[in-house]
């Protein structure tokens, strides 16, 4: 193997300048201070400066040291390389999506209106605007939709359904606005590492004469593809099919479909008027999603909440179904179990079902994706309840309560345990109705009446964006001094 020249080892000044002092005579002076050493100590500062770059010169003269891993930094050297391979960092793209307006019938909503999400003052978080892309009449019912496109392009610009409400540009006789789906689609300029991936899947897999990877670096220099199957002899010979995802590994969106169907194919007549060569016809479409519906029952550490929890799986799984997204069929089974048990409030879990069955993998075909669906949490979130009954409360209630809070806008079903204990034996009830519960029973069954418990809930909606809040209450009184340990555990299935 070659030496490395000494330019490209780690030098400091110091080094430098030691091994030019030691290239003089024995009998000069040397000293610091010294009129050699002064002369010298420049040198070697100029010589330490130059190593350095020389080092960065050949690190950014190669693709794989000229990207960098920073998601915010753009290397302009690896544009350069990639160039080199006709290869161009992709633009950001704009989010895009559908909302509806609101007001008097008849009246015009001209394109170019601007709406907006509302600013978050506490995180100072700016709003977020979109504009209308057409003019859009309101029917008699005083209600039309139309698209909208985000003003500034990338991905933050993505947001959930109900949260564009603010008409930044008035109109007339129009009275609100929101958007009735999710804006989707935008993306951010591409990160170092995605033009690195492209540029070695350029280099190492050599697209030629329209052959399986060359169909998939056409779809690829659109904006905004995340990844593409390719499907020879989709529709018998001559035929071509692209199944695309966008750079969130979901469906792609109708727009980006069109862009790629554009590029490649435009006629689709087998005419070559795309990148793609004349003969086959080629059809471009977006994935098929196949939703991953989890069931599950959690139990949960007592200070855990079921919403902080909900967030925590579901960026567990959705990562998960990412790295699958193209590149592996099979959803596993085990491994959305261990995503489940390397959370850390999670104490455990039981009765995990995937899209209904428990201990199977789910295949994908060549046009599917899996992607998060509905996920059902049977959570036991429990929290101990100690209420002290003593004889100067004699006949009197005291409160014991605790709260769960589940992770959910939509709970269609709600179960309540509660599992009380006191000197007087032990019970345990569920679904318990906002009424009178029996009496306790002593260790040897027989029942006494000088404890009693009632037992109620309330259930409270905290807001359009904060989960549901439910509240257990007990009320035990006694004639004697007992002391009541009480627990309860939420259970919810949820849909959203």
């Amino acid at each position: 193997m070659a030496e490395i020249p000494r330019y490209l080892e780690d030098q400091t000044e110091e080094q430098i300048m030691q091994r030019m002092l030691d290239r003089l005579p024995a009998d000069l002076d040397k000293s610091e201070g010294s009129f050699l050493w002064d002369a010298e100590a420049p040198v070697a500062f100029m010589l330490s400066e130059a190593a350095l770059w020389a080092q960065q010169l050949l690190r950014r003269g190669f693709a794989s040291t000229a990207a960098s891993s920073d998601p915010n930094f753009r290397s302009e050297e690896l544009d350069l390389r990639a160039g080199e391979h006709g290869i161009t960092r992709r633009a950001a793209v704009a989010a895009q999506g559908v909302v509806r307006f609101a007001g008097a019938p008849g009246k015009v909503v001209p394109a170019g209106t601007v709406v907006a999400t509302l600013a978050d003052e506490v995180s100072a978080e700016a709003s977020l605007e979109y504009e209308t892309v057409g003019r859009l009449e309101l029917d008699a019912d005083g209600s039309g939709m139309v698209g909208v496109r985000a003003l500034v392009a990338g991905k933050e610009s993505n947001v959930p359904a109900g949260t564009v409400i603010v008409l930044s540009t008035p109109v007339s006789g129009v009275t609100s606005v929101t958007n009735v789906e999710v804006v989707k689609g935008g993306a951010d300029i591409e990160a170092d590492t995605a033009l690195l991936e492209r540029f070695y899947s350029k280099v190492r897999n050599q697209g030629t004469s329209g052959n399986k990877s060359q169909y998939v670096q056409w779809a690829s220099e659109v904006p905004g593809v995340g990844a593409t199957r390719v499907i020879p002899l989709w529709q018998g010979p001559g035929t071509v099919g692209l199944y695309l995802l966008d750079t969130d590994k979901r469906a792609a969106g109708t727009d980006l479909v069109a862009a790629v169907q554009k590029y490649v194919d435009p006629t689709q007549d087998g005419q070559g008027e795309g990148v793609a060569p004349a003969g086959p016809v080629v059809s471009v479409m977006p994935a098929k999603e196949v939703p991953m519906n989890i069931r599950v029952k959690l139990t949960l550490a007592s200070d855990a909440t079921l919403a902080d929890v909900r967030a925590l799986i579901e960026r567990g799984v959705t990562a998960y179904l990412k790295q699958l997204a193209f590149a592996d069929p099979l959803v596993r089974y085990t491994r959305i179990a261990a995503i489940l048990l390397d959370i850390p409030p999670i104490i455990d879990y039981s009765e995990l079902t995937v899209n209904g069955v428990s201990d199977q993998n789910i295949e994908m075909t060549a046009s599917q994706v899996a992607v998060l669906g509905r996920w059902m949490c049977m959570s036991s979130v429990g929290q101990m309840v100690r209420c002290n009954v003593r004889k100067e409360d004699e006949g009197a209630f005291r409160e014991c309560s605790g709260e769960g809070r589940l992770g959910s806008k939509k709970a269609i079903q709600r179960d309540v345990s509660w599992k009380c204990s006191t000197r007087l034996g032990n019970a345990a009830w569920t679904n318990s109705p906002a009424a009178v519960v029996p009496v306790l029973e002593d260790s040897q069954g027989e029942q006494r009446d000088k404890s009693e418990v009632r037992l109620w809930q309330e259930v409270s909606h905290l807001g359009e964006e904060d989960p549901w809040s439910e509240r257990v209450h007990a009320n035990v009184k006694g004639k004697e001094d007992a002391g009541h340990e009480c627990s309860f555990y939420c259970r919810c299935w949820t849909d959203e």
